[in-house]
């Protein structure tokens, strides 16, 4: 019931945007899906006053750490876009290196924040949280699919 209430809110959203005939400005778009986000998250796991005010904080620092490392992950496959066809085998091997060292980092950090998230939240909510994540991302891209065609 909540994810349909979430997937209607997208949709709205995202339909008003297009009968508007204007593309938002992606800061915008990406600050009202994130507060949908938040609002989801909030939703699905239900959180009492004193787990929140634990909680967001410590939600907070890991969005901005996966933003950090994002964006390296971003920088680094823009430049190899650009280079991939005048790198030689030993470059590309360093590069390959480079992704699964952070992959490595990604699931590093996840398990940082599982450990973290459990000092403030039952294991259960955590879980929850994990999912309701999966799920927000799944219904997000399924609109933004349909959106495009």
């Amino acid at each position: 019931m909540k994810l349909n209430i979430v997937i209607i809110a997208l949709l709205s959203f995202f339909q008003l945007t297009l009968a508007q005939g204007q593309n938002p400005d992606k800061r915008t778009a990406r600050t009202d899906i994130e507060a949908q986000k938040v609002a989801f998250i909030t939703s699905e796991l239900n959180l009492t006053p004193q787990e929140a005010q634990e909680f967001w904080p410590m939600y907070n620092a890991y969005r901005t750490d996966l933003q950090k490392l994002r964006k390296g992950e971003i920088m680094r496959q823009s430049d190899r876009l650009q280079s991939d066809s005048k790198l030689s085998d030993k470059e590309l091997d360093a590069e390959m290196k480079k992704e699964f060292a952070n992959d490595r980092h990604k699931i590093d950090l996840d398990e940082k924040y599982y450990e973290l998230f459990k000092t403030v939240l039952p294991v259960s909510k955590v879980v929850a949280f994990y999912k309701a994540e999966r799920d927000f991302k799944r219904e997000l891209l399924k609109v933004l699919k349909e959106r495009r065609d």
